[in-house]
């Protein structure tokens, strides 16, 4: 068995920790209890001292303060804060893991961004990762995302990826960094999207898109209460190239662009756009 009681670092109490193991014919059973920073964290597994280690493991934390967790880490200019909660389940052998996890961060502060709540859920085999959720939210704004990689055994740096992103909207006015930038820019962005591509170790072009089809689009555009008008701009893929449009109506303008993208070589690009009724008086704050 081991323990700390009332461990300190940096002059701060972080709590204690217990951890136990016994063993039972070739089971070895272990057990660890923790309330690091405030926190409550637990962990029970068995590990059959057999060959490859089949390996059971079940741990949970709740009310972790990321922020002193970074502290620990000798990580504190990395400005994060936030309270994390989540599950880790984890079975197979040292050649066949197999796991998911669970993650749920509230209350959070990304680089002086404020955000509700973060829910994320993974699970791993051995050859593939997938995120079967993340959502974000930071008051009325939104991003949902699934994900997955298939890869070889053993090889993270090549495989296949797939991506879609459901449901987006950002409300420009409530984004602190946006208002730092451009204060007082108001409207609502909508993004969604979906595609799928290669990633090859060791090549010139280590990611190949092979199918793409995205969508951004805007309401309400303003800047300290003038209109911006709307922006719309999509992209989606067919016979080897990206194409993707623009129109907007930015500053009461009339803005179109059209164009494409070999998805091979150098990815070279092909676009124009044209404009009609632009004033300067209307790009003016």
């Amino acid at each position: 068995d081991l323990s700390a009681k009332a461990a300190r670092f940096e002059g701060q109490d972080y709590g204690d920790v217990t951890a136990k193991a016994s063993t039972a014919g070739n089971t070895v059973t272990y057990n660890l209890v923790s309330n690091l920073a405030g926190s409550k964290i637990s962990a029970d597994g068995r590990t059959q001292l057999l060959p490859d280690y089949p390996t059971s493991l079940d741990a949970s934390l709740s009310n972790l303060p990321i922020d002193r967790v970074l502290v620990l880490a000798k990580r504190a200019d990395i400005p994060v804060k936030g309270s994390a909660a989540g599950t880790v389940h984890l079975t197979g052998t040292v050649k066949d893991p197999q796991g998911t996890a669970e993650l749920d961060v509230t209350n959070a502060v990304f680089y002086e961004e404020p955000v509700d709540r973060i829910r994320v859920r993974v699970s791993y085999l051995p050859d593939s990762i997938e995120v079967k959720q993340l959502d974000v939210t930071a008051g009325p704004s939104h991003l949902g995302l699934t994900a997955k990689f298939d890869h070889p055994r053993d090889n993270l740096e090549q495989g296949e990826v797939q991506f879609q992103i459901q449901n987006g909207h950002l409300d420009l006015a409530r984004i602190r960094n946006a208002q730092l930038r451009r204060p007082g820019l108001a409207g609502t962005l909508q993004i969604s999207g979906q595609g799928k591509g290669t990633i090859r170790e060791a090549a010139s072009n280590r990611v190949t898109i092979q199918d793409l089809n995205a969508h951004v689009g805007s309401t309400g555009l303003s800047l300290e209460g003038r209109s911006l008008g709307n922006l719309d701009l999509a992209a989606s893929t067919a016979g080897g190239k990206l194409n993707f449009t623009l129109e907007s109506g930015l500053a009461s303008a009339m803005i179109h662009g059209r164009g494409s993208a070999a998805l091979s070589g150098d990815y070279p690009v092909n676009a124009e756009i044209t404009l009609s009724d632009l004033k300067w008086s209307n790009l003016q704050p």
